[in-house]
């Protein structure tokens, strides 16, 4: 695959491509291998496992040492696990393991003091390449307790963690997590519609969420007094060295919210909704992505179908 610019000249990572030139970038397509398995145990209770390849491609400014385009992500992995669905499928679950390794996650080549390298002779940052193998367990629910009352939610355990680190200046990333990565995360919501009487059309929502604690592995970032216990460089003072470490990010919950009133125009031919929702009802401070969170906010919305 490539791209042709007959407008102008360009420069592309260093090289000169003269308008009306195709220059090659990317390989965008791939064969990935996929194939699963359910047995019913019980008419209530089933047994699955499931095997995948995945596929995803490189970006064009995501170069290593040599300034070529670095491979791409390429992964597999299994998962076994148990179905249920009870009482006429009210209540419904699927609990599984999962076992994956991703190859040739890129990530930007730093030094020992957290400064980005460059291939030698230029301007331009390079990438290495890293494998990230995770490990863990999930559990979906649902449960429609009758006509007006459900409950969805569901938890998650991942232990994600670097499986190579071909960067010297970054090995202490083995074994540690990636960045942003918790080790738990779940939610719980729950909805309560009224049937009958006169609060018919009212509908209520509540929801839970939790994402856990996780480390900010960022080079040039690590500090003597961080509390996470991962290694970060070294800093000399008064000609003595000192480790320094990265900072712990906290756990968090996120309690969200709505309630919406719903009804049909007289003649029956449109119905209509209108709801009021809530984002980060108790206004948590929180980190996500090197940045804060989403404080509080509040969303009025109408709907009308035929």
């Amino acid at each position: 695959a490539g791209s042709i610019d007959y407008r102008s000249n360009r420069t592309i990572r260093g090289q000169a491509v003269p308008a009306g030139e195709l220059f090659k970038d990317l390989v965008i397509k791939a064969d990935t291998f996929n194939t699963g398995a359910t047995y019913k145990i019980t008419p209530e209770l089933s047994i699955y496992g499931s095997y995948a390849e995945s596929f995803n491609t490189s970006s064009t400014t995501q170069v290593d040492i040599n300034n070529d385009i670095v491979p791409n992500i390429e992964g597999d992995g299994i998962e076994i696990g148990f179905k249920g669905g009870f009482w006429s499928d009210r209540l419904t679950f699927t609990l599984g393991y999962f076992d994956i390794m991703k190859k040739n996650v890129p990530r930007s080549a730093l030094d020992e003091l957290g400064n980005p390298l460059f291939i030698p002779g230029t301007t331009i940052r390079y990438n290495v390449l890293n494998d990230i193998k995770s490990e863990g367990y999930e559990l979906d629910l649902n449960w429609r307790v009758n006509d007006s009352l459900s409950f969805h939610g569901g938890i998650g355990y991942n232990d994600a963690r670097y499986a190579s680190v071909p960067n010297p200046t970054e090995a202490y990333l083995l074994n540690v997590r990636p960045e942003g990565t918790s080790k738990w995360v779940g939610g719980l919501n729950t909805e309560y519609a009224f049937r009958a009487g006169r609060l018919s059309g009212l509908g209520l929502r509540l929801g839970l969420r939790y994402v856990g604690e996780f480390v900010q592995t960022t080079r040039g970032v690590s500090s003597v007094y961080a509390n996470s216990g991962v290694k970060g460089g070294t800093i000399t003072v008064g000609g003595q060295q000192f480790d320094t470490y990265y900072f712990s990010i906290p756990a968090y919950w996120l309690v969200e919210g709505g309630v919406s009133y719903s009804w049909r125009s007289r003649e029956r031919r449109y119905s209509h909704r209108v709801s009021l929702d809530f984002k980060n009802a108790t206004d948590e401070l929180y980190i996500r992505n090197r940045r804060p969170g989403d404080p509080f906010a509040a969303f009025v919305s109408y709907e009308i179908k035929r």
